[in-house]
């Protein structure tokens, strides 16, 4: 088995991270790439269901379809979007937009059982809070309570 710090050493930067020339997209691919290798990791050592959370539903989607093959190949991950939850009114404003321009992104693999590892990608400080409530929502599923 090889350590944590390989998996690290072996992360795939972009290649013009110095003057961060590379687009959002290819951080973001990187951030997925290095957390399905951590989620494997994990599994080796215990039983893991993880969870990558993307900031919306657009984001989430186009990593769904880029790394489909990937996720399958990793038991117990799903992957999610803050989209679903309440936020405030700039959120809900995009959401709106969003919506009346039928940029409809159904969670397709959503699952019954919660997942133990939560890895937020692509979210900026901005949206703290709406993590913050998203995990409130999950503390709330996980023990029994109702909203």
């Amino acid at each position: 088995m090889s350590s944590c710090s390989d998996t690290i050493k072996n992360w795939p930067l972009p290649t013009s991270i110095s003057s961060y020339k590379g687009s959002s997209d290819e951080f973001t691919d990187a951030n997925v790439q290095l957390a399905l290798a951590v989620v494997r990791k994990l599994q080796e050592i215990r039983e893991t269901r993880a969870r990558i959370v993307f900031s919306d539903k657009p984001e989430r989607c186009r990593a769904s379809e880029l790394f489909k093959s990937a996720i399958d190949l990793v038991d117990g991950i799903t992957i999610g979007s803050l989209d679903n939850i309440p936020a405030g009114p700039v959120s809900s404003f995009f959401k709106s937009t969003r919506n009346t321009l039928d940029f409809d992104f159904d969670d397709e693999n959503e699952d019954d059982k919660l997942p133990t590892l939560y890895v937020f990608i692509c979210c900026s400080t901005r949206e703290l809070a709406t993590i913050d409530t998203y995990l409130v929502r999950v503390y709330f599923l996980l023990y029994g309570f109702v909203e």
